[in-house]
């Protein structure tokens, strides 16, 4: 049996080539209670979530950046958050998103459990 050799820019150029892993945003809970929910998140470009129904929720923006909601039908929504801005979500339906912008998104979440 042979052993098979690559050269370092074969196996670079393969391994760069390779899809890159979504990831989901960092989650931390800042107040534990049993009515509600306050999280500190932290989004890079390129993380993801998946589709689901989410609670309504307020959303206190501390460094913005761009986000694509896609929801069950397809469509698309493209929001571009400020720094230090407010913003009430209340969307019934299920959507996934995904942070499109160059810059990480910091915000903390308050929601209903």
């Amino acid at each position: 049996m042979t052993a098979t050799r690559f050269s370092i820019p074969v196996i670079s150029a393969f391994l760069l080539a390779a899809p890159a892993i979504a990831s989901e945003c960092a989650v931390s809970e800042l107040a534990p209670n049993n009515k509600f929910m306050v999280q500190d998140l932290v989004c890079v470009p390129g993380d993801t979530a998946p589709m689901t129904t989410r609670p309504a929720r307020v959303l206190h923006i501390i460094k913005g950046g761009d986000v694509k909601r896609t929801f069950e039908d397809g469509s698309t929504q493209f929001i571009s958050y400020k720094d230090g801005e407010t913003a009430i979500i209340d969307i019934s339906k299920p959507y996934s998103f995904e942070i499109i912008g160059k810059s990480q998104i910091h915000a903390i979440q308050i929601s209903t459990k």
